[in-house]
């Protein structure tokens, strides 16, 4: 999101890990429209409001790794005329 706090590390990790970036204009919120709808609804639906402490980053983990398994296939999604992402997906294989 444009924020520096993380800015360095995470340009190391990306160096490292991830073939080709693409990065949005700062300040133009509908060029990231997907992905922000997404982090709604991670907040709403898995994480909550709350503030989470270090010590807690496996577990919170594991809980975000859980709901992602879920958001991709068990949880309908009005905008894939209620398919799971993975139904969609494989209906679009053949």
């Amino acid at each position: 999101d444009g924020g520096s706090e993380f800015k360095r590390e995470w340009q190391d990790y990306a160096k490292q890990h991830i073939k080709s970036i693409r990065t949005t204009r700062p300040y133009k919120k509908n060029e990231q429209a997907f992905i922000e709808r997404f982090n709604g609804i991670l907040r709403k639906e898995c994480l909550g409001y709350v503030k989470y402490k270090k010590e807690d980053l496996k577990q919170t983990q594991e809980k975000v790794n859980r709901y992602l398994d879920y958001y991709h296939n068990q949880r309908p999604h009005l905008s894939l005329g209620m398919k799971t992402p993975k139904e969609f997906a494989m209906s679009h294989l053949t």
